[in-house]
């Protein structure tokens, strides 16, 4: 997340009065940060948002909302393990499930 804070940032727009349920629409918009040089040539930091399905049965604790630790660190393990990551950091940030069957 510090880096994804370095590469832009984030512009809220208008902001509705609230709906007849409460609801709220709150629009924003990104804005690109110039890259600066690194001290470090030839090293970036490189921000990806992947949506990962996963076996719930393995991964337990997501459902019960126990830790998240289990999943963030193998998915750090088998991102560093790509050609050319020398460190690769993760943060869970929605566990969601598709809808049950209509009844």
């Amino acid at each position: 997340m510090a880096a994804l804070g370095e590469t832009g940032e984030i512009i809220f727009n208008h902001r509705s009065e609230p709906d007849p349920r409460g609801d709220v629409t709150h629009t924003a918009r990104v804005a690109l940060v110039a890259p600066t040089p690194s001290p470090e040539a030839g090293k970036a930091a490189v921000v990806v948002q992947s949506v990962l399905s996963v076996d719930a049965g393995r991964w337990p604790q997501l459902a019960d909302g126990s830790s998240a630790e289990p999943l963030e660190s193998a998915t750090a393990v088998a991102l560093s393990a790509l050609d050319g990551v020398d460190e690769a950091r993760t943060r869970l940030i929605a566990v969601t499930y598709p809808p049950g069957p209509a009844l």
